[in-house]
């Protein structure tokens, strides 16, 4: 399914593009998408198309070969069954010796760094995210008490999906300036109501998010993992992002795998609202950027 937001000459936000060779896919995805979660973050791996899309599709395949033959044909990564072990049964438990599914969740994370893929993150803490955005906006956080739960969720992924957006932006107009890319995010949860509501806020440029506006991202499509394995990577980072910014236990070895330790504890004390990781090296955004 693609949702074209803009296409052509402007961005997604409806600004001219800067850009002029459209050589990146950025592969999206977010964790911390239930009511009880509470705090919501989507990554995205920016993929050059031509020097890094093919090394990550056979990179994926590679790792695919750690699932057990009777049901390796139709699997998709997904980190939280990697992580719990739970969801494939006797064929393949995390109790096993060597705990493997907890092995081939490390490979997974150490693509970003191998491969030098920068994955842009966004992240909403339930409560002091969205009231803060909210009186940032000059409207009244006590609104977030008279909305549905359901409701409540789709805001988080929608300031989480639109931090990751403005730090993958920034990080083209910046490290590539004149590369344009287009966003895949996977299809399903919440991502479907957000998109409904993203082109109003993102052709604001500052406004509710309180961001400037998107530059060189020129389209947003959704689409299943089996349909774009690539967004497995994606789905990776999210889970181990989350996982460490909510405090939870037993995610120390994924960060130091995917080498993003440090960003993500500048975002738990609120140094930053969203960031980027490129090549070893985390760039975090400007004051101006920050909200």
């Amino acid at each position: 399914m693609i949702i074209p937001l803009k296409s052509g000459p402007t961005s997604i936000s409806g600004h001219p593009l800067i850009g002029s060779q459209l050589t990146r896919f950025i592969y999206s995805d977010e964790s911390g998408s239930s009511a009880k979660e509470n705090v919501t973050v989507v990554a995205s791996a920016i993929v050059h198309g031509d020097s890094q899309w093919r090394p990550l599709a056979e990179r994926l395949l590679k790792i695919k070969r750690d699932v057990p033959i009777a049901i390796r044909d139709s699997f998709v990564f997904h980190a939280t069954d990697l992580f719990s072990g739970k969801a494939y049964g006797e064929q393949w438990n995390r109790d096993q010796k060597p705990v493997r599914s907890w092995a081939t969740l490390e490979k997974l994370c150490r693509i970003p760094a191998e491969l030098k893929i920068p994955i842009a993150i966004g992240v909403c803490r339930r409560l002091d995210d969205l009231n803060k955005r909210l009186s940032l906006a000059g409207m009244d956080p006590g609104v977030l008490a008279n909305l549905e739960p359901t409701d409540r969720v789709s805001l988080q992924v929608y300031v989480a999906f639109h931090g990751s957006v403005f730090a993958a932006d920034r990080w083209l107009r910046f490290g590539a300036p004149d590369e344009v890319a287009m966003i895949i995010h996977e299809a399903g949860t919440e991502i479907d109501t957000v998109l409904k509501h993203s082109p109003k806020s993102l052709a604001k440029g500052i406004d509710f998010i309180n961001q400037p506006p998107v530059l060189s991202i020129a389209s947003v499509n959704v689409a299943k993992k089996d349909e774009e394995p690539l967004l497995q990577l994606a789905d990776t980072c999210a889970f181990v992002a989350r996982r460490y910014l909510a405090g939870l236990p037993g995610i120390d070895r994924f960060v130091d795998a995917i080498g993003f330790r440090a960003v993500l504890d500048s975002i738990k004390e609120g140094a930053v609202a969203n960031a980027i990781y490129a090549e070893h090296e985390w760039e975090t955004a400007s004051p101006a950027q920050r909200s």
